[in-house]
């Protein structure tokens, strides 16, 4: 798992500097194939590090806090992108009158 998190913050720190439009891809796709190892990377430590009776609570948590957490990623993204724009318009609104 180490060597896939520095892998991921290797390819995340080279996509800011691609030196084209393939490049980019190539590294997102780096990004993607490293990413996607997380979840069952974590799902075997849990197995393996927990008692029978603590797995199903353990797994179930993990489980809810991948789904909640790209929920909320997806919200959190729009409204980024949207304050920009909704602070130019406040700004020509307040101009205009």
């Amino acid at each position: 798992m180490l060597v896939g998190l520095i892998i991921l913050s290797i390819a995340t720190f080279a996509c800011s500097f691609a030196p084209s439009l393939s490049w980019l891809a190539g590294l997102r796709i780096l990004q993607g194939l490293v990413a996607s190892s997380f979840a069952p990377i974590a799902l075997a430590y849990l197995t393996e590090a927990l008692p029978v009776r603590h797995r199903a609570t353990a797994i179930g948590t993990m489980s809810t806090s991948f789904l909640v957490a790209g929920i909320f990623g997806q919200v959190l993204a729009a409204w980024m992108i949207m304050l920009p724009i909704v602070r130019l318009s406040l700004q020509d609104s307040i101009h205009a009158q």
